[in-house]
């Protein structure tokens, strides 16, 4: 119970001009007697208009005592423990920040009993969002696996926990490393913007850090800055910069790579010069397939490293194909080669390098001078520049002498890493006019003619889809039999002994026609080698269908979609899945958006991790999705920690598989591991600012820190009594107006 003063029926406003006006009349008062009277006189006339005063006052306030029943209980205070990934790194004697905040809980477990005799309190643990912990949990290190730290947003989310009068202040351990908004508070120069000055004091009481010890001497290097994979260019050289940072190391060389899915792509040695801290590394590398990539770029660790989270970076990269550069070799002038020439210079997606060349009819032993009008760039084209073309397309035309063999092998290793081969026939190849081309054959998906000298096979030809061919991704337009149907026979096929078996033959002649194998004869087939994909067209008379008005439609369907599926171009998928975003933090979803074609209804969607050697785990449990009558679809997808991760649509099409994927990754943010030293400056001016400060792990004693101590809440009114009521405060009022009176007359004062 406490009792105070209370003046009812006033405002401040009111008590305070009549405490001016009183005040006032006093001073009049003083100055009228000050100069014709003794000092005693003065003083005792004084004191009496006082006491006269004052209980004039009161009669108008008319003050009561008024008695409250009060409730007085201990101030909440939240115990805030950083989780973020930062807290990984080594610091004091060898430990992690993590270890270091859990001796605290076990080696000062005295301390929070003090804490908690003097306040109510609750510990959380924060990152990226806030969890409720106890106390028990805190003796071992936290995991720390959050992506990202959000200092003040903890702040935030745990004073909405608690009602803002039952907050005596905050305790928090953690590094200073925050990759949220506490670092945009403070201006270039590292001074706190009055804006955040603001937010400091409008917490519901002071903070107080609690920074782990960091080790000493530092050393590290980390990766500060990676340019270079914004944007890429299938099959253009790209070149990769990697800014380093260096802490503690002098002299010496550092090994820094770029690889995917572990195939390294680009390495260099970097040289440290004394008392750098910062070093740049130059990597070129040539980017070959289209789509979503992850690349990783790692530094080699040096002895004592104080973390190695940021010696490697995983970073999602699109490549992209602004043009599809085709290497196009024809063996002679045809009416075949000219037509497809003219198509594929009509698109303007296309960049076309282009060679042909004039021979005789008659097979003879022939010199490079013989057979071309200016040199043939042979060893150029084959072997130096062929992984900077998208397609390698040989119409009609064997790779020359001397060096077949070799060029062959090149052309083998370029399409094994993700290249496209496409082999168009003719009167000059396949065993046509000589023996089959050996050379060739680990690309070809289509085997050698058991009688020899069958070649090329004259007649009438109709050209139709096989059952997995319209089933293809490349030949799935359903209005293609139709098409098929309309165009013109071919004239003329080159016969072969069937297909490998991991080939496919998307086009076949409709009727039966003799040759070395049973069944019709193949005239499209394709296979996947290693990386990339191999094709072979059998017949040099496919430019009666361009001829033909009425064909060219389906002659240029035809070779837009082989051209889409060699060179693996997304555009021509009927499957398509993409993941946003494409660098996602730990913990968080990821949204995959599917586009499927015509007659697809459900999509089933699973996420595989990717292993350090490349490979991929094996799928966890999928989930269909349902596409809707637009052809697309939605699925919200949960990776379960950090890495690179693939997710896989699959589905079929008139009963044919269709697979999609693409790629993304699941990491911290670069801010959260690339410091070695963090930046408590922060984080101290900021508690500052709240009132706090900043402590290290010889923690203060719990009677000084900052807190408020308790909390007092008024529960109720239990009575008012009235002091101008009183008898007893009338006569002294008329007792004192009275000697004033009786004084004066007694000095003579009128």
């Amino acid at each position: 119970m406490d009792q105070t003063i209370h003046i009812p029926g006033h405002t401040p406003w009111t008590i305070a001009i009549v405490s001016v006006l009183a005040a006032s009349g006093l001073l009049l008062y003083v100055w009228r007697v000050r100069g014709s009277l003794e000092r005693r006189d003065r003083v005792v006339l004084m004191l009496l208009r006082l006491v006269a005063l004052l209980g004039v006052l009161g009669g108008y306030l008319q003050p009561s005592l008024r008695y409250e029943e009060i409730v007085r209980r201990r101030s909440v205070v939240p115990v805030l423990v950083d989780e973020s990934v930062s807290m990984a790194v080594l610091g004091f004697q060898g430990a992690t920040r993590a270890e270091q905040m859990s001796r605290l809980f076990t080696d000062r477990a005295n301390w929070f009993d003090e804490l908690e005799r003097r306040h109510e309190v609750s510990y959380f643990a924060f990152g990226e969002h806030v969890r409720a912990i106890d106390r028990s949990a805190l003796m071992s290190p936290l995991d720390p696996t959050s992506g990202t730290t959000d200092v003040l947003g903890a702040l935030r989310d745990v004073s909405r926990r608690f009602p803002p009068g039952d907050l005596g202040g905050f305790l928090v351990l953690s590094d200073g490393v925050d990759t949220a908004t506490l670092a945009g508070l403070f201006d270039p120069s590292g001074n706190l913007l009055p804006a955040g000055r603001a937010i400091a004091e409008g917490l519901p009481g002071p903070v107080v850090a609690i920074a782990p010890t960091q080790a000493s001497p530092l050393r590290d290097v980390s990766i500060s800055r990676v340019q270079g994979l914004e944007y890429l260019l299938t099959r253009n050289l790209a070149r990769v910069e990697v800014e380093l940072q260096v802490v503690g190391v002098d002299g010496g060389t550092v090994t820094v790579t770029l690889s995917e899915g572990g195939q390294t792509l680009a390495r260099t040695d970097v040289a440290i010069l004394k008392q750098s801290s910062e070093i740049l590394a130059r990597l070129d590398f040539l980017p070959l397939s289209p789509g979503h990539h992850v690349y990783q770029v790692a530094v080699e660790p040096l002895p004592g490293e104080l973390s190695l989270a940021n010696n490697l970076r995983s970073i999602p990269a699109m490549v992209v194909r602004d043009t599809l550069r085709i290497l196009h070799v024809a063996g002679h002038a045809s009416w075949d080669e000219r037509f497809l020439r003219e198509y594929l210079k009509q698109r303007k997606d296309v960049e076309l390098v282009s060679f042909h060349t004039l021979r005789d009819d008659e097979p003879r032993q022939e010199s490079e001078a013989d057979t071309t009008l200016v040199p043939f760039p042979a060893e150029e084209i084959f072997v130096t520049r062929v992984e900077g073309f998208d397609l390698v397309l040989l119409q009609d035309y064997e790779i020359p002498h001397p060096d077949r063999a070799r060029f062959a092998e090149s052309l083998n290793k370029y399409v094994r890493r993700g290249g496209a081969f496409l082999l168009v026939g003719g009167s000059k190849v396949l065993g046509a006019q000589g023996p089959w081309p050996t050379h060739l054959e680990s690309l070809l998906p289509v085997l050698p003619a058991r009688i020899a000298g069958i070649g090329m096979s004259e007649g009438s030809f109709p050209v139709e889809a096989t059952p997995e061919g319209r089933r293809h991704p490349s030949l799935s337009d359903p209005r293609l039999t139709q098409m098929l149907a309309a165009t013109p026979a071919l004239t003329a096929l080159n016969m072969v002994g069937g297909t490998t078996p991991a080939a496919l033959t998307l086009l076949r002649a409709s009727p039966d026609v003799p040759m070395a194998s049973a069944g019709r004869p193949p005239v499209l087939v394709v296979a996947t080698l290693g990386e990339g994909r191999t094709g072979v067209l059998l017949t040099d008379t496919l430019w009666r269908w361009s001829f033909d008005p009425f064909a060219n439609p389906t002659y240029r369907k035809v070779m837009d979609g082989m051209l889409a599926y060699l060179t693996k171009d997304p555009s021509g998928s009927s499957l398509q899945v993409s993941i946003q975003p494409s660098q996602a933090l730990p913990g968080r979803k990821v949204t995959a958006s599917i586009r499927a074609a015509a007659g697809i209804k459900t999509v089933e969607i699973t996420l595989q991790k990717r292993r350090p050697d490349g490979a991929f785990e094996p799928p966890g449990l999928s989930r269909e999705v349902a596409v809707d009558e637009d052809g697309n679809a939605r699925a919200t997808l949960q990776p379960t920690g950090p890495g690179v991760w693939r997710a896989v649509a699959s589905t079929s099409l008139f009963e044919a598989p269709l697979v999609a994927e693409d790629m993304f990754a699941v990491g911290p943010l670069p801010a959260e591991v690339g410091v070695a030293e963090p930046p408590l400056r922060h984080l101290a001016i900021f508690a500052t600012a709240s009132k706090g400060r900043l402590a290290g792990q010889d923690l203060p004693s719990v009677e000084s820190l900052p807190f408020r101590p308790e909390i007092v809440a008024r529960v109720g009114v239990s009575a008012d009594e009235p002091l101008w009521n009183l008898p007893i405060v009338f006569l002294v009022i008329l007792g004192v107006l009275g000697l004033e009176w009786y004084v004066e007359r007694k000095i003579g004062y009128t």
